[in-house]
């Protein structure tokens, strides 16, 4: 499980990458989905940053392929 330290909130978690998002993994919580096509839960800047962590788990995804 990959870690990130959020830079809207300071909040820290661990998070990994699934079809359809990210599957969110906060301390002392069970795990939550972040589906890209949904944006209720999220601030906009919250969703704009965890929208930034998929394209970059892609990107290293793809290099390794």
């Amino acid at each position: 499980m990959n870690r990130f330290t959020s830079a809207v909130d300071g909040v820290e978690f661990g998070y990994e990458q699934t079809p359809y998002g990210l599957t969110l993994y906060f301390e002392g919580c069970d795990p939550c989905d972040f589906v890209i096509g949904d944006h209720r839960a999220y601030s906009k800047a919250v969703y704009k940053e965890l929208l930034s962590l998929c394209a970059s788990v892609e990107k290293r995804l793809e290099a390794l392929s």
